[in-house]
């Protein structure tokens, strides 16, 4: 029987243009660059379905019909798309599980129990670190404030040679890797 390994899973949230997409980019470059097998999920929260350009293909056929779930596979790459009323993190996580990931970056689900990094964009933003749970690290694009008392490390936007080193670290130390 063989044994599954739990990933690691580090979130990635923010408001909209914090730069997430960018920070799981660099995370998921440095993490490969390390030998680790990574699987990214982002969550669509903007509005309206992410766009597709199957219209007329075979999967866009099979939706039509009523699929809830269809899939694409052609040289390694799988498209699938899932038409539900809503599938959850855990639901996404459960789908992950066969590919033996070490690490799975989650870019958003901001209430998702996961540990987190919190980009703030402005000083304004703030308020979000104190409504989330969970928080490793704080990334932020302003100087002009201090934070001395928070139980989690803060850099700023451009040390990325000083968080993205910290945060894998202490993510897989955390995770006993």
């Amino acid at each position: 029987m063989a044994v599954v390994k739990t990933p690691v899973i580090l979130q990635i949230v923010g408001y909209q243009n914090s730069g997430k997409t960018t920070l799981v980019e660099r995370f998921v470059h440095e993490s490969v660059k390390q030998g680790l097998k990574v699987g990214t999920i982002k969550h669509h929260g903007h509005g309206g379905k992410p766009k597709e350009n199957d219209v007329g293909k075979d999967t866009y056929r099979h939706r039509q019909a009523g699929a809830v779930i269809t899939g694409v596979e052609g040289e390694g790459t799988v498209h699938i798309h899932i038409e539900n009323d809503e599938t959850s993190l855990k639901q996404l996580l459960q789908m992950y599980n066969p590919f033996g990931l070490d690490i799975i970056f989650v870019e958003g689900y901001k209430q998702a129990q996961f540990p987190k990094i919190v980009l703030l964009r402005s000083i304004e933003d703030i308020h979000l670190c104190n409504e989330l749970t969970n928080v490793l690290a704080m990334i932020k694009w302003f100087d002009h404030h201090q934070f001395d008392e928070v139980q989690y490390k803060v850099f700023n936007i451009g040390e990325q040679e000083k968080y993205i080193p910290t945060i894998l670290q202490n993510v897989r130390r955390r995770h006993g890797q």
